[in-house]
C-alpha cells in the first residue's frame, strides 16, 4: 500500500477511455457512450491482443457515495472466447480498472485480477463483496530470469502448431506441465534431452493455457499462451 511505482496514463474524450503504456502503445479501453447490439473493440496495450465484443445488455448500478445510479454495461465476446465482462460507467472494469477486455479473455473474474476497491478522493465508492480488506498479501518467490530467458514457446498465439523450446543446459530434472485456465491439468512432459516439444491448436479447445517448467521438484518458469 505504500510502496507506487508508475504504470501508465489514462485519457478521455468525449466518454471514451484511452490507456497508455510506459512503451507509448495506446488503445481503447472504455467506451461508455455504445447501445446495446453495438460491437467495440478493446485495444487494451496491457493485454496480447484486439477483442472485438458485442454489447449485450445495458442496466443501472447504485453508488452509494455517489448516492446515484451508473450504468452498467454488459459486454460478449464471440469470436475466441465467448465470455462475458462488465463496465461500470465512471469506475471501469469490474475485473479491475486496467484491466479493461481481460475478463472476455478467461484470465481474470476470481482467477488473477480482480476489483477490490475504487476510491475519489479518499472516498470509497466500489468495494467488492469477495474480499473484507482493499488490499491482500500475495506471497510470490521471484523466478531465475536467465533460465526463464532459455525457455520459449514460438509462435504464441498457437494458431496451427507451435514449438516449446528448452535451450537449457541443465535438463537433470525437468517437468512440463501445461493448464487450462481453470486450473486443470491437460498435459504434462518429461525432459531429459534438448527438447522442442510440439504444441498443436487442434489438441486444445480455444483459450488460455499457462505452462510450467519444473526442475528438480521447484517452478523455475511460469508463463500464459494463447490457442486460437
Amino acid at each position: 500500500m505504500e510502496e507506487w511505482e508508475l504504470y501508465g496514463f489514462i485519457k478521455e474524450e468525449e466518454n471514451k477511455y484511452y490507456m497508455r503504456n510506459l512503451a507509448g502503445e495506446e488503445g481503447l479501453v472504455y467506451d461508455f457512450t455504445v447501445n446495446i447490439g453495438d460491437t467495440v473493440i478493446v485495444d487494451n496495450p496491457f493485454g496480447f491482443m484486439l477483442l472485438e465484443a458485442t454489447i449485450i445488455n445495458i442496466d443501472s448500478v447504485f453508488i452509494e457515495p455517489a448516492n446515484e445510479y451508473r450504468k452498467r454495461i454488459t459486454l460478449f465476446e464471440y469470436e475466441n472466447f465467448g465470455f462475458e465482462e462488465q463496465w461500470v460507467e465512471g469506475i471501469g472494469s469490474v475485473a479491475g480498472i486496467t484491466q479493461s477486455g481481460w475478463d472476455m479473455t478467461v484470465i481474470t473474474g476470481g482467477n488473477d485480477f480482480t476489483l477490490l476497491c475504487y476510491y475519489q478522493e479518499d472516498e470509497i465508492w466500489y468495494k467488492t463483496d469477495l474480499y473484507t480488506l482493499c488490499f491482500y498479501p500475495i506471497v510470490a518467490v521471484p523466478l531465475n530470469n536467465q533460465k526463464a530467458d532459455k525457455i520459449t514457446l514460438f509462435p504464441n498465439p498457437v494458431k496451427e502448431c507451435s514449438y516449446l523450446i528448452l535451450d537449457y543446459a541443465n535438463k537433470q530434472d525437468l517437468t512440463i506441465k501445461i493448464f487450462n485456465s481453470s486450473g486443470n491439468l491437460v498435459e504434462k512432459y518429461r525432459v531429459t534431452t534438448p527438447t522442442k516439444i510440439s504444441i498443436h491448436s487442434i489438441n486444445y479447445q480455444k483459450g488460455i493455457y499457462f505452462y510450467q517448467v519444473i526442475e528438480e521438484g521447484q517452478p523455475i518458469i511460469n508463463k500464459k499462451f494463447i490457442v486460437l
